[in-house]
């Protein structure tokens, strides 16, 4: 029986209490009477609904006696149930106002803001307009930082505190320039530098959400839910940008977005994300990885796979190397343990303590073991964070031969470092997730400047005013979207990820064919209107066909994505996505500056249009069918698979081993912090022949 004066929640393993500086449960560290709903134990939530398949939260249970409805709201009551309703509203009410509103207020704001505040012109626009997308492309660096270096015993907490402040100033500073056209530089720095803080929330918030999904995972599908559903409804707030561009005023939509973006620097001050102390996180992965079956994949890079095949003359063997062995009770999990894999008997089980230091008195730690362990992938996040800020700068301030080459030398960079630091499916992946957004090459200085020319510079043209163009088409472009989400699983899930590609890439094809229309002016001469004709194809035809065409590279990509690291290889692949997005515009801006310009002010001349429109999104876009078949493993898109696209088969149990020991032989104080390994009470020979330790578990 455990000492009814101990808090039983401060243990590491049965008997073993933690050391005073990593108990996380006192009255204002993150713990449960703190005010935080973080929780570690799922006894703390009561008795366990098998039904269910989680403990119900306190604060929920208590939330809904007093308002009985609340449970009834989809995703919501469910999500608040097992996770609380600090948590829930937070991440819900964060997500909506950053990522939704301010997100695509600012997106709306762009040609309204730097055409009439900073009398920018169709080409330079479609320049400065991709610092939007290559702020998005350093999520990597934020999650590595954040997991080496917690600040104030907090991985995640006061990152978020400093993303949601400094975004919030920089949207200022975008909107509030002078308004003069040697302006537009400095506030095409202060948009990259604002979306830069809402990718470092975005980044953030995922880590810590996962790790709650973690422990009640039977909920989990709700809260992802509940988190993209609160983000689509800030984007119907965006709707009010439409008519302040009209009014000329677009400047005091930014305004509201950065009130929106500050205003989430609450839930961090009073930690409403529920996260615990950077040791306490720790010291519990190495628990659980201790107490539970855990495979740590190895993440062997593609370059070394390719190295070991010259020198060998056949492929490295793949498979999972085993933490600890299976009991004979114990859950299997698919996939994981083969027959000729079962551990010998009698093995050691080792725990090892995670390594920490504590830097400046305090206010910084130092987590030496994600770097030990992680440090290929933690190079490549340099790699790509040099590249994309020698990318903006070139961007904002070099000419068309040097924005030219600088692409040409970033998309060499960070092909070849993918392949260096990644696994070569994961890496085909991001390559693939690339391409999807890359090689529709974006044209937004041409087509937007045309759309809402006004008479004087286009008499024919479709004259369409902003409140048309960003509140109505925008509003059916988030209609089709979530549409699309809904009807992909039913309509995809059992095809082939090459199947998938070619009928997406084809369709997004002929919906591009309604811009030509409209450029070419052929509906009019058929008598139908320019309104129904954008609609139809870019807001509603498009939109549904684009999402539809980067939900498969989404769905690889976490499906590959290995367990240990999860974080930050996903937030690579993410900023694959946003890379290509980027690279988009440039290759649009590169296009148009050498070969095919347009004019946008008075006298106006768009006849090159036609010719941007066929080769950047009739064209290559098409390069997406062939390297499907080239990037993706050729299976199904509900398959299950390895790390190295193979689908999964069903696994064998392994053998029964010995039980493991109830509990370790404790701390020993002199080898503390330093990552020393600890016997588990079974005679081993220091690991050696036999298992390795536990890794803790990264990026969560």
């Amino acid at each position: 029986m455990s000492d009814p004066g101990r808090d039983p929640r401060n243990t590491i393993l049965d008997g073993q209490p933690l050391p005073n500086d990593q108990k996380g449960f006192g009255d204002d560290d993150g713990g449960r009477e703190g005010g935080s709903n973080a929780h570690d134990d799922p006894n703390d939530y009561g008795i366990h609904d098998p039904k269910k398949g989680y403990t119900t939260h306190p604060s929920a249970g208590k939330l809904f006696k007093w308002v009985p409805i609340l449970k009834r709201i989809p995703m919501f009551g469910k999500a608040t149930d097992a996770y609380g309703p600090k948590l829930t509203i937070s991440l819900g009410a964060t997500n909506a106002l950053v990522k939704g509103a301010a997100g695509y207020i600012i997106y709306n704001s762009m040609q309204a803001l730097f055409s009439q505040r900073y009398s920018v012109d169709g080409m330079r626009f479609n320049r400065l307009s991709s610092m939007y997308t290559m702020g998005w492309s350093l999520q990597c660096l934020i999650a590595a930082i954040s997991d080496l270096f917690p600040l104030f015993s907090y991985s995640k907490r006061w990152y978020c505190l400093m993303s949601t402040l400094f975004g919030g100033c920089f949207a200022l500073g975008y909107g509030l320039m002078p308004a003069k056209s040697s302006s537009a530089n400095a506030a095409g720095a202060f948009l990259f530098l604002t979306c830069l803080g809402k990718a470092n929330l975005d980044i953030l918030l995922q880590g810590l959400y996962s790790r709650e999904i973690r422990k009640a995972p039977k909920a989990g599908p709700d809260l992802i839910s509940w988190v993209w559903w609160t983000i689509f409804l800030g984007d119907f707030i965006t709707l009010i940008q439409g008519p302040l561009n009209d009014a000329g005023k677009p400047q005091v939509g930014i305004i509201i977005s950065a009130v929106f973006q500050i205003v989430p620097s609450i839930f961090s001050i009073l930690n409403w994300y529920g996260e615990r102390p950077n040791k306490v996180n720790r010291v519990e992965d190495a628990q659980r990885n201790y107490e539970e079956q855990f495979v740590r994949e190895e993440l062997v890079p593609a370059f070394e796979e390719a190295i070991y095949a010259i020198r060998n003359g056949h492929a490295r063997p793949h498979h999972v190397a085993p933490v600890r062995y299976i009991g004979k009770n114990e859950p299997m999990v698919d996939g994981v343990y083969e027959a000729d894999q079962a551990p010998a008997e009698g093995r050691a089980l080792v725990y090892r303590e995670p390594e920490i230091v504590t830097l400046l008195g305090g206010a910084a730690e130092f987590n030496v073991f994600v770097g030990r362990e992680n440090w290929r992938i933690l190079i490549f996040c340099g790699v790509v964070t040099a590249a994309v800020l020698t990318l903006a700068i070139v961007t904002l301030l070099g000419t068309t031969h040097q924005l030219l080459w600088t692409s040409i030398a970033v998309l060499g960079t960070i092909v070849i470092g993918a392949y260096m630091a990644l696994p070569l499916a994961i890496a085909n992946a991001a390559i693939m997730l690339y391409s999807v957004y890359a090689f529709y090459f974006n044209i937004s200085g041409a087509l937007d400047y045309f759309y809402v020319a006004t008479p004087d510079c286009l008499p024919d043209g479709p004259h369409f005013s902003y409140t048309f163009y960003n509140t109505v088409g925008s509003l059916l472009s988030y209609c089709a979207g979530i549409v699309a989400c809904m009807l992909f699983s039913p309509i995809f899930a059992r095809r082939r990820y090459q199947v998938t590609f070619i009928v997406t890439t084809i369709m997004q094809v002929l919906a591009s064919l309604f811009d030509l229309m409209v450029t070419e002016r052929w509906n009019a001469r058929i008598g139908i209107p320019d309104h129904a004709t954008y609609l139809c194809g870019y807001s509603i035809i498009y939109q549904f066909v684009h999402v539809m065409a980067f939900m498969p590279a989404e769905v690889l990509n976490s499906r590959l994505v290995p367990r240990g690291c999860e974080a930050m290889v996903f937030s690579i692949i993410s900023a694959f996505g946003s890379i290509g997005d980027t690279m988009s515009y440039t290759f649009g801006s590169v296009l148009m500056e050498f070969r095919f310009p347009v004019t946008t002010e008075v006298p106006c001349d768009y006849s090159n249009t036609r010719y941007l429109i066929i080769i950047s999104h009739l064209c290559m876009p098409l390069m997406i069918i062939p390297l499907s078949f080239l990037l993706l493993p050729h299976c199904r898109i509900c398959d299950k698979l390895d790390m190295y696209g193979k689908p999964v088969k069903h696994a064998k149990r392994a053998q029964a081993a010995p039980e493991p020991p109830a509990q370790y032989t404790g701390y020993n104080e002199e080898e503390r912090g330093r990552g020393q390994y600890y016997d588990a009470g079974v005679p081993n020979n220091g690991g050696v022949g036999g298992y390795a330790a536990p890794n803790v578990r990264y990026g969560e």
